[in-house]
C-alpha cells in the first residue's frame, strides 16, 4: 500500500529502529492512502522546529503536515530531532492523539 518502503536493496526490516522523521513519514502516508480529513491547526499557531534544517527533504512535508494537524509539537526546547530514534512512548502517544482525533 505505499505506507512503508523497506530499508533499501528490496529489503524490509521489521526489527530496525525508525527514527521520528520515518514516523511521521509513516502517519503521513497511512493518511493519504486511507484518504483520512484531519482539521489543521491556524498556520500562526504553528512554530517551526528549531531544527526544521536537520528534516530530511524527503520527509520535510510529512512532518510539517503531522505538525499542522496538531499530532506532533516537539520537545520543550523547540527542537524535533528528526533522526533521532522514534521510542515506544512516542510512537504511541502519536497514534493516540491520532486515534483520538479519528474519533472526534
Amino acid at each position: 500500500m505505499g505506507i512503508v518502503s523497506g530499508v533499501g536493496n528490496d529489503r524490509f526490516d521489521p526489527s530496525a529502529p525508525i527514527t521520528r522523521e520515518q514516523m511521521a513519514a509513516m502517519l503521513r502516508r497511512f493518511i493519504t492512502v486511507f484518504e483520512v480529513e484531519l482539521p489543521m491547526l491556524d498556520p500562526e499557531e504553528i512554530t517551526p522546529f528549531t531544527d526544521q534544517d536537520s528534516i530530511s527533504a524527503w520527509a520535510a512535508h510529512s512532518v510539517e503536515y503531522i505538525q499542522a494537524a496538531g499530532i506532533i509539537g516537539g520537545f520543550p526546547d523547540g527542537s524535533f530531532a528528526p533522526q533521532a530514534t522514534a521510542t515506544r512512548a512516542e510512537v504511541a502517544s502519536l497514534f493516540a492523539r491520532f486515534m483520538e482525533m479519528l474519533n472526534n
